[in-house]
């Protein structure tokens, strides 16, 4: 209702919404990995856990299913962090450092279980998290259902940003 979009189309808007982002994503994600090449692995993940906190908390705010599958989208184009995570493993990981291909291989795995964890964990979170006021916060969650979930992921997001920098 919030998003303009009737009871009917919801599973598929929220489907489009979702894929918005892997969609976004795949489309320019190597290419920051590439400029990550050239110009470091630091500052592109910087980048994109700033770009998910701030866009990840201006998304309840969108009025309709068009601006924020748009949103999503924008969020998956500018946001890197797998693939520049990818290679700062990979760089760290390499026969140079000394490191055996069986080990690397077992810390890929590891790094794809704990990325799926998380996302899953993130997930599980919002879910749990729509519709749920906070009202020493000010948040009231009968206007808005997604806000809680959207602030306390930027929080986290803003927390790993900080860790990060420092």
């Amino acid at each position: 209702q919030r998003l303009g979009v009737p009871l009917r189309n919801g599973a598929s808007t929220v489907g489009i919404i979702s894929g918005a982002y892997n969609f976004g994503n795949s489309l320019l994600a190597p290419q920051l990995g590439n400029l990550s090449d050239h110009h470091g692995r630091r500052p592109y993940l910087l980048f994109s856990v700033v770009v998910s906190a701030t866009l990840t908390c201006c998304f309840p705010f969108t009025r309709r299913a068009w601006a924020a599958a748009a949103l999503r989208f924008t969020t998956g184009v500018l946001n890197a962090s797998s693939t520049v995570s990818k290679a700062y493993l990979a760089d760290l990981t390499n026969a140079e450092r000394g490191v055996p291909a069986s080990e690397r291989a077992l810390l890929f795995g590891y790094f794809g279980a704990v990325w799926a964890i998380a996302r899953s964990t993130g997930s599980a979170v919002s879910g749990a998290l729509t519709g749920v006021s906070l009202p020493l916060l000010g948040i009231d969650a009968s206007a808005n259902p997604f806000i809680t979930p959207c602030l306390v992921m930027s929080t986290f997001l803003g927390m790993v940003f900080l860790v990060a920098v420092v």
